[in-house]
């Protein structure tokens, strides 16, 4: 997001701070801060903890995935240096709109490669995700919100679901085999710079990753479920689209807030209110999701930045 008139990237990171703060009060208020409270207090604490344990396979499952990318681009990085990158793509992420700082962050351990490639590398790494959560999320919207959808009728927008990732890969394969070789047009020159690097990826590598991102996709999805299961009785399957719903939206809606503070919130309680859960608990499921999965990340990015940075001094000394 570009920063308006002459105002310092220092004073508009604090601006966006305070909006993302004041549209949790507002929201907090408008729910009713008793509720909220109470709500808390009722809540089944077995999913809380199992939302919470399963940050760990989450964590590993985008380790795996960064890990696979970097291999399979020709980087020989061992799995320390692939932690603090992913950490400190965390750290980095939460502090910037739309979390573009992570693509910084993830050079943090990579110090002995090649910057470009591994932003390549980042590119297709978030892309991926992208692609899984723009397409789950459009099927899913249309299943919620259109009246008298069938269980018959959801198998062709699985498919469908399936398909889109697909034609991505192929295109992204296409538009990179075009803009190889010497010359070209300002398009071929754009796509050459911008994906190098990500030129390494072969079809296979390609699949993986889109593999892997569904998997975390899938976990992400379910520590959510289990979020708003803990606040209250609730239908899985309607659920499930809601949270589908839910990220889509977050995903394009510009992020005018610090870590999208209040957009979330604000989204998960209006499209999952949709299936009749309480405003409190899509309050609170939204809000406990960004301090399990964002928050408590970013914090040990912040540790493992300190020691790279540390370690880097040592190392010059």
């Amino acid at each position: 997001m570009r920063m308006p008139g002459n105002i310092s990237p220092r004073l508009w990171w604090w601006l966006r701070a305070a909006l993302g703060i004041a549209a949790i009060v507002a929201i907090g208020f408008l729910i009713d801060p008793a509720r909220i409270l109470q709500s808390f207090a009722q809540a089944d604490a077995v999913p809380l903890s199992a939302a919470l344990i399963l940050l760990l396979p989450n964590l590993y499952v985008q380790f795996a995935k960064w890990r696979y990318l970097l291999r399979s681009a020709g980087h020989s990085a061992e799995d320390g240096d692939v932690l603090v990158s992913i950490l400190g793509g965390f750290a980095a992420g939460i502090l910037t709109p739309a979390r573009i700082g992570e693509f910084g962050g993830r050079l943090i351990g990579m110090g002995g490669h090649e910057k470009n490639s591994v932003l390549g590398l980042v590119a297709v790494d978030k892309a991926a995700t992208m692609l899984m959560t723009v397409s789950a999320g459009i099927i899913a919207s249309a299943m919620l919100f259109i009246d008298g959808v069938s269980i018959s009728m959801r198998i062709p927008a699985i498919i469908a679901a399936v398909s889109m990732p697909i034609a991505a890969i192929e295109v992204f394969l296409r538009l990179m085999k075009s803009s190889r070789g010497d010359g070209g047009g300002r398009l071929k020159q754009w796509l050459s710079s911008l994906m190098h690097g990500a030129g390494k990826l072969t079809r296979r590598n390609l699949y993986g990753t889109a593999g892997y991102s569904a998997l975390f996709y899938a976990v992400f999805v379910l520590q959510y479920l289990l979020l708003v299961s803990a606040f209250g009785a609730i239908e899985v399957l309607p659920t499930v689209e809601a949270i589908a719903a839910t990220l889509f939206a977050k995903t394009v809606i510009p992020p005018v807030t610090l870590g999208e503070l209040g957009i979330r919130e604000g989204l998960s309680v209006a499209i999952l209110g949709f299936t009749g859960i309480s405003k409190s608990a899509a309050f609170n499921a939204a809000f406990l999701l960004f301090c399990i999965n964002v928050l408590i990340p970013a914090l040990a990015g912040g540790v493992a930045i300190t020691r790279d940075v540390a370690r880097t001094r040592v190392d010059e000394v």
